[in-house]
């Protein structure tokens, strides 16, 4: 992925192990996030800098046989699921609320 954050979420979701490039803004941000602080990610270059073929090569293969890194990929997909999920999950929950909440808001004013 070159990390720019709708790859970064599609790869979350998807919950695999993703190789970084990162080319410019956030993207290095988003890097480092997936790599350093999740552990879901293995770096494959940076910036223009095309990597030998070999070297590449030895970082997909480190990629692909990152058990700790799937199980963590695994495991942030499936919370990020649960938080979507149609029939409750708390991003519809807290998405609700704040409809409500406006709607008393809006309620209150139009009494006053």
């Amino acid at each position: 992925t070159h990390c720019g954050w709708n790859s970064v979420l599609e790869g979350l979701v998807s919950g695999v192990v993703m190789l970084t490039w990162p080319m410019g803004a956030d993207q290095y941000t988003n890097a480092k996030l997936l790599v350093d602080q999740l552990g879901v990610a293995v770096r494959a270059a940076e910036g223009e800098k095309v990597p030998e073929a070999s070297e590449l090569g030895k970082r997909i293969e480190k990629a692909l046989e990152r058990t700790k890194e799937r199980a963590k990929a695994e495991k942030l997909r499936d919370d990020a699921l649960r938080a979507i999920g149609n029939n409750g999950g708390s991003s519809q929950r807290e998405l609700d609320a704040l409809v409500k909440l406006l709607n008393e808001v809006k309620r209150v004013e139009s009494t006053s």
